[in-house]
Formats: C-alpha cells, sequence, structure tokens
C-alpha cells in the first residue's frame, strides 16, 4: 500500500462511525511487522487511527503469522465459516483484486461475510507496474470499473489517488535503488523477478496511481 493511498481510505473511513465499523475483516492482511516495519503507512494512516476510535480489526492472510488472527484459503468454507464468526461489519480487501483469477468469486465471499449497510474498503492499482504476489494478472480499473465488479452496493468515495513515482522511491531508499539496479543486471531474464524490475522504469518519473473505493453493502 502506498502513503497517499492509505492516506485516502483513513480520511474516508474517518467519515463513518465507529459502531458501522467495527468489527472489521482486514483480507490479505499480512503481518504485524509487515504492516507496521515494512509498510509503516498502513499503521499510521489506517489502522492506528481506526484502533483509536474503537474499531476492533480482525487480520486474515493466507499464511499464519505473527499478527496474522485467521490463516487460510478465503475460497475454503472452513476459513469462510471461521470469518463469518467475526459478524464483520466492514471488510477491506487493499491491493488483492489484481493477484486473483477468480476476483468476482472472490467478491461472493466477500459479500456473503457482511450483512445488509456492511462497509467494504476496496483499493486496486490504475497505473502501476507488474508485480507477482504470485501472480498478477494486470486487472488496472477504473473507479466505473471496479464499481460494476460489486453490483447491488452503493458507492460512498471514489477516486484515481495519485501517489508517488518509483524514483521518489529510490530517493528516499539507497539501499532499495541497489536492490533494483541488482536485479536489472544479474539474468533474471524470463522470471517474475526480473520482469517487475524492467516494468518499474517506466514509473521513474511518472506517479504511480491507484483506484480506491468505499461502497456500503445493499441485500
Amino acid at each position: 500500500m502506498l502513503k497517499n493511498e492509505a492516506m485516502w481510505l483513513g480520511r474516508q473511513l474517518a467519515h463513518i462511525p465507529p459502531n458501522q465499523l467495527s468489527p472489521a475483516i482486514n483480507l490479505g492482511s499480512g503481518s504485524a511487522r509487515f504492516r507496521a516495519a515494512k509498510q509503516p503507512q498502513i499503521g499510521e494512516h489506517l489502522l492506528s487511527p481506526l484502533a483509536e476510535r474503537g474499531v476492533d480489526v480482525v487480520h486474515s492472510d493466507l499464511r499464519q503469522e505473527a499478527g496474522v488472527d485467521i490463516a487460510g484459503d478465503i475460497y475454503a468454507e472452513t476459513t469462510q465459516e471461521r470469518l463469518r464468526q467475526v459478524n464483520a461489519k466492514a471488510l477491506f480487501c487493499f491491493n488483492i483484486l489484481e493477484h486473483l483469477q477468480d476476483r468476482q468469486g472472490f467478491i461472493s465471499v466477500c459479500m456473503s461475510l457482511l450483512s445488509d449497510n456492511g462497509i467494504i474498503g476496496v483499493s486496486v492499482p490504475y497505473s502501476f507496474p507488474f508485480h507477482a504476489d504470485p501472480i498478477d494478472t494486470m486487472f488496472r480499473p477504473s473507479p466505473t470499473e471496479l464499481a460494476a465488479l460489486f453490483p447491488g452496493c452503493t458507492v460512498i468515495a471514489q477516486e484515481v489517488v495519485e501517489c508517488e513515482s518509483f524514483g521518489d522511491q529510490l530517493l528516499a531508499s539507497p539501499s532499495k535503488a541497489g536492490a533494483w539496479l541488482l536485479k536489472l543486471i544479474v539474468p533474471y531474464s524470463g522470471t517474475t523477478h526480473w520482469r517487475s524490475a524492467v516494468d518499474r522504469a517506466r514509473w521513474l518519473w511518472r506517479p504511480y496511481t491507484v483506484t480506491c473505493m468505499i461502497l456500503r453493502t445493499r441485500k
């Protein structure tokens, strides 16, 4: 998650009363270390403000790691049953849809985890390089295209959020610049790592953008 993306999502969720958000499920959450150290903007601009308002967030990811409350494959009925027991009022799926072959199936599961008037927060890259995790389908929707995947939902807020460029990231982290150059010169040809490194060069001086949206379910 990029900083401006986290800030935009945090601002929009701040307009929604805590009793309409808590408890919330954060799908694809990553570990506690990932949220606090690798991408601290997630904690600073999104999760900490929610916690300060009394919103309980249940973190879920495929792998069991420290800070993951519910681990498992979202397509498995056993995982879905554990998530339903949360009785979530809100659900977050940030930067997940571009990594799925079955987007509509995933969204159907998400909808099943929420009751009427539930809140969904979602973000998907709009202008962003290839990044396999473990795949990248290159799904890069506009707000209109993203909203169409959630039939029957009301859009509360939507925006294509402009963020930093890859060049900005390299200037802020010399070690990251060195790692990127190494990937370019070491013969990774034919691998997703090499393709990702090459593709990022196209965003050296132009900003990443992300489609961000807050929706309310209507069943």
